[in-house]
Parts: C-alpha cells; structure tokens; sequence
C-alpha cells in the first residue's frame, strides 16, 4: 500500500508545485497546482481515489509517495534512562592554534587537560547506559585541539575498545582535528582512527590570515602534510572549512583549491558564528545573507568537482525527526567535567545552558535525566513554527544553540535560519525538479555518501 507519511508538496510562484519524499530521495518534475491539491488532500485523507481524469496526478503521487514503513529512527526512548551510541570526550581546553575566530572563550578556563578519572568514569557511565550492541563511536572533539591530550585520546581509545571487545562488539574511532602537530603524531592518528575531520579554510593567503599559531605564524603547511598523511591511509573522510568575511568572496576559490590538494568527497562550508574569541578580535560579523547567496551558486560548481557540500543551512538530502543527537542523544564531556549533549556547549558562556546534562561531581557522573527528557521533546512537532513547514522533515527545528542565542531557549527555531533554509531548499528542489523532467516522474538522489 502506498504512503503518504513522508510526502511533501512546495508551492512555486507561479501556482506550480513540486512533489517531493526527503526520507526516500524522490522528487517530481514541476507539476500543475491540480496534482499538489489532490496531494494535499490525500495526505489530509480528504479523497479516498482520484476523480476521472485525474489517474496521471494520483501516478506521479503514488511515485513520489513510495511504500515506505514507518521511519525507523534510533533516537532513545523519551523516558529511557540511556543514551544513543556514540560518545564525545573533549580531553583539552588547549589548542595548537590561535585561530582569530575560535567559537571557545578564551576568558573561561581553556588550560584545562581532561584527565583520566574523568575519562574512565565517562566511557564507564557511558556504556553502562547505552544499548548493549554497537556499534558504538568513541568521539575526540574541540574545547580545544585533542591532541594536545594525547596520553588521554590514547588510554581512552584502548579502555573503550576493551570494553567493545568483551561485549563482541565494534567501536568507530573520530576525531575533529586542526592538522597542526608532528609528522608522528600524524601518522598515529592515520593508523588509528576510523573517521578523521580536517579543519582547512582554503589556499595559504585565506587559511595562514585565519588559522594560525600560537606565535602567530601560519600553520598551512604543517595542516597539509596531515592531510596527505591521513590520506594515504583512506581515513580523512572530511574536511571543515570555517568561512569568514575575510574569505565570503572567495568561496569558489576555497573549494577549489580544497578539490587540488585533497580526494575528499564530503567538505563541510561553516559560517563563522559570532562567538567566542572572535569577539575579542577584529573579526567582522558574517553577512549571513551573503553566505547563503554564494553558496546558492556553489552548488552546481562543487557537484562538477565530485564535492557534496554540507552547511547547516543546507539538507536537501535529509530526513530528521530531530535535529541532531543534542536532542538528547549523546553525552559530549568537556575537559573539566561538564557533561553537555553539544560539543559547542562546555559552560554556561555558550548561551545554551538547556544543554548542560550533567557534570562529573565527588568522582563519579551524575546525570540531570529530567533535562535530558526535556530534549527529547525538542523535534518540529513542538515548535509551533514547524508543524506545518514544508520542509520540517528537512531541518526540524534547525540548531538549538543557534536558537537558543537568538531567543533565549532551544525549544524553539532561530527565525532567520530558517528563512535561508526554506530559500536554499526552494531553490534546490526547484533545480532538481527541472532536471527531473528528462526522467518518468521520478529522480532519486545521490545516495552513495550515506
């Protein structure tokens, strides 16, 4: 039987509309406003069948509908008293860099080292309330760069892999990393990591301005023989690259220059958030504005290059029910021992306190679980401005912390993201849809990144 669960219907303009199903990658040719009104009122359960004449509409309907079961999506249980698989250590407040834009405070307590009580305690918490097959992820990521801990990155990966190992389980192994440390150091982390993201903001005149040392040199060299290491060994699956006023003009340049010295598939174009140090510096605002603009025109550039660009204002190729694992998902440890369920929230300074789960008090983890419920619920079913949104399923609700910045809590959606959203999504669906013409209603994404 035929549902209706994840199809949704864009209205253009021009009175057309476009039929799409994010969950199963379909999307119609342009199609007349006949078709997205007997759709709607199907959806609706208004018609029972279509009306003579209107067999070709229900076709295209039933091919984009699909015959999907339910979505089955592995977010915990709201009341569960457990976490998803994956766990986030941030082992230093320290970093080999000094980038100009850094989301971390430099005023707040960045010296602190995790050390291994905290860590032990963590992955032991962790997996004592997590579901007893895996596989599971065992993440390193920012306050600062986590190899400035590596006595702590290293007993963790081997403490959590025993414990893997015993349940006959697989433990992934990421790492979001600056690329800024010795050729050994290197070469360990490409003979022991699963996953590695590389922050690269592009050619040396845009990344040394950008990201550099602590003595103020650049760093673009040391970052690239990372690079080439991580990649003779398969295991750099990403690069970030931070996009700032000093670089908006110039984002076909850093794309470009990105595909030249990398094979990497996935690149991810962040805006650079006003935050943290870039407060304390020259940086300018970014003109979000702007950024969405020239991104709009990258698309078709960065596909010609074997590149999917990823950004948080872009989900063309997404289906959430939540936004993402801070709805309650995950545990994200921070060096001093606040526990959080968002790596960009380490204290109160982030302006996204809902955020804070837990801490690591008199040796031990203690959870706040009615907070972590409370997330659970954040998904576009419980914010009143993406019920009826055409593309809730896309974003659902979008960044918390962003939210949370903008309007002093999580639990609901940052007005100005979604507009880009819904206007980059417009546009997209618009391009594929025009493309889709050449084919029998019906053009399925890119599926080989998932």
């Amino acid at each position: 039987m035929v549902s209706l669960q994840y199809l949704r219907v864009l209205w253009l303009e021009d009175g057309g509309c476009i039929l799409f199903n994010s969950f199963d990658k379909r999307i119609s040719g342009i199609e007349p406003a006949s078709t997205g009104r007997l759709a709607e009122d199907l959806i609706a359960g208004k018609t029972a069948r279509a009306a003579s004449g209107q067999e070709e509409a229900l076709a295209v309907i039933h091919s984009i509908a699909g015959h999907t079961a339910p979505f089955p999506y592995s977010h915990p249980n709201v009341s569960a008293k457990r976490f998803g698989k994956v766990i986030i250590l941030c082992p230093s407040g320290r970093c080999s860099m000094a980038c100009r834009y850094c989301s971390g405070n430099a005023r707040n307590d960045t010296g602190r080292l995790m050390d291994w009580p905290l860590a032990r305690a963590a992955l032991d918490f962790f997996f004592a309330h997590t579901n007893e097959t895996g596989p599971y992820t065992l993440q390193f990521h920012g306050a600062g760069e986590p190899m400035m801990n590596p006595g702590i990155v290293k007993k963790a990966i081997e403490y959590a892999g025993n414990i893997t190992s015993q349940r006959g389980q697989v433990l992934y192994t990421r790492i979001s990393t600056n690329g800024f440390y010795s050729e050994d150091t290197a070469r360990w982390m490409a003979d022991t990591f699963s996953h590695i993201s590389l922050s690269l903001d592009g050619p040396p005149e845009i990344h040394n301005l950008q990201r550099i040392a602590e003595n103020g040199d650049g760093t673009y060299e040391t970052v690239i023989r990372s690079l080439r290491i991580f990649e003779e060994k398969g295991v750099l699956k990403r690069i970030n690259a931070v996009i700032t006023e000093q670089g908006i003009n110039d984002m076909e340049k850093i794309i470009r220059h990105i595909r030249s010295v990398s094979g990497i598939k996935q690149l991810r174009l962040l805006p650079m958030e006003y935050c943290g140090r870039c407060e304390t510096t020259d940086m300018d605002p970014l003109n979000f504005n702007l950024f969405t603009r020239n991104l709009e025109k990258l698309l078709p550039e960065a596909a010609s290059l074997g590149l999917e660009l990823l950004s948080p204002l872009e989900y063309v190729d997404s289906y959430l029910e939540y936004y993402c694992h801070a709805c309650g998902g995950t545990m994200c440890v921070a060096p001093h021992g606040r526990i959080s369920t968002c790596i960009e929230v380490m204290d109160e300074s982030s302006g996204a306190d809902e955020l804070l789960i837990g801490a690591y008090q008199d040796n031990q983890i203690v959870i706040d679980w009615d907070r972590v419920m409370s997330l659970r619920k954040r998904n576009y079913r419980s914010i009143e401005s993406c019920k009826e949104c055409t593309f809730r399923n896309n974003c659902s609700g979008n960044c918390l912390v962003r939210a949370a910045r903008k309007n002093g809590t999580v639990m609901s959606a940052d007005r100005d993201s979604c507009e880009r959203t819904k206007r980059l999504l417009s546009k997209r669906y618009t391009d594929m849809a025009n493309m889709s013409g050449l084919l029998p209603f019906i053009s399925p994404w890119n599926k080989e990144h998932e």
